[in-house]
C-alpha cells in the first residue's frame, strides 16, 4: 500500500464529511485513511463509522480523548502505507493530492508541499504561500534554508508533508503527547534525523480557520506549552554538533518571546 492518510477527529460533526469525501474522491487509489475519533462528545464518531462502512479503505479508531499528539501517534502506529499524510479532521486536501505525491516521492523522507487557508466565517480562500522546488541531501539543509520565511499557512504544520513510514518508525518519531502546539517540536527534530527531501511548488492541502478552535483561542496553556516546547527544543539542539543552529535558535527565540507578546 502506498499511502496511510491519518486523520485525528476531535467535535468536528459540521466538517468531517468534507475532510472525508476529500480523501475517498482522490483520483489515485491505493490509499488507507486512520480516523481517530478522540473522544468527541457530538456525532463526529458516528460519521467517521458511516464512512468506514461505506469505504473499506477507511479505518476508524475510538478512544477517550487524548488530543491530538496521542491520536496521531496511535495512526503511526497503525500505519500500512509506504508513505503517511497528515489530514486534521476539520480540513480537506485537493483531489489529485495522492497522485501528485505518487509522481513525486522517489524514497525521499519527506516531500514538502504547498497549503492554502480558508478563513471558514469569511468564506474565502487566501492565496497559497509559492514554495521552491529543489532537491535537498538532508533535511536540515531544507529547515535551515526555509523555517524562517514570512509565510501565512505556518512552515511547521505536519500537514505539509508526506513522510516516508519506515522513516518514522526506525528513528521513532512521534508527537509528544499533552501539549498544545506540537508541530512546532515536532517538525525541527523531524528534519533534523530526515535524509533526502524534497520540496515542491504545489497546493495540496486546504487549512480551515475557524473561531472557537484550539489554534484561534487564548489559553494559559497554549503560552506554557510554548515554553515547554522551547525548553525541549534547546536541550535537545544544544549538543549536536556539526550542523549550523543560528536558524533553530532563531526560531526558539522568537517562539519565547510570543508567550510575552501575544
Amino acid at each position: 500500500m502506498k499511502f496511510t492518510i491519518i486523520i485525528p477527529a476531535y467535535n468536528v460533526e459540521a466538517y468531517i464529511d468534507e475532510c472525508l469525501a476529500s480523501v475517498a474522491a482522490q483520483s489515485y487509489r491505493d490509499w488507507e485513511a486512520i480516523v481517530v475519533d478522540d473522544g468527541s462528545g457530538d456525532g463526529t464518531g458516528e460519521k467517521c463509522d458511516e464512512w468506514g462502512d461505506k469505504d473499506e479503505r477507511i479505518r476508524v479508531v475510538h478512544q477517550e480523548n487524548r488530543g491530538l499528539s496521542a491520536a496521531r501517534n496511535v495512526g503511526i502506529e497503525k500505519a500500512k502505507g509506504e508513505d503517511i499524510l497528515f489530514v486534521d479532521g476539520d480540513d480537506w486536501i485537493e483531489q489529485e493530492a495522492l497522485s501528485v505525491l505518487d509522481s513525486e516521492l522517489q524514497g525521499e523522507d519527506a516531500v514538502c508541499f504547498g497549503g492554502r487557508r480558508y478563513f471558514q466565517d469569511e468564506k474565502r480562500f487566501e492565496k497559497a504561500d509559492s514554495v521552491e522546488s529543489k532537491n535537498y541531501e538532508n533535511g536540515w539543509e531544507y529547515y535551515c534554508e526555509n523555517a524562517l520565511k514570512p509565510k501565512n499557512f505556518s512552515f511547521v504544520s505536519a500537514v505539509l508533508r508526506a513522510y516516508r513510514t519506515d522513516f518514522l518508525q526506525d528513528k521513532q518519531l512521534r508527537f509528544k503527547e499533552g501539549i498544545l502546539h506540537e508541530d512546532n517540536l515536532f517538525t525541527p527534530i523531524v528534519l533534523y534525523h530526515a535524509g533526502k527531501v524534497r520540496a515542491i511548488n504545489v497546493s495540496l492541502y486546504n487549512y480551515r480557520v475557524r473561531k472557537g478552535s484550539i489554534m484561534t483561542t487564548y489559553s494559559i496553556k497554549k503560552q506554557h506549552d510554548k515554553v515547554v516546547i522551547s525548553n525541549e527544543l534547546s536541550a535537545f539542539f544544544i549538543s549536536k554538533k556539526n550542523i549550523e543552529k543560528k536558524t533553530v535558535f532563531r526560531y526558539i527565540t522568537q517562539m519565547y518571546q510570543t508567550v510575552f507578546y501575544e
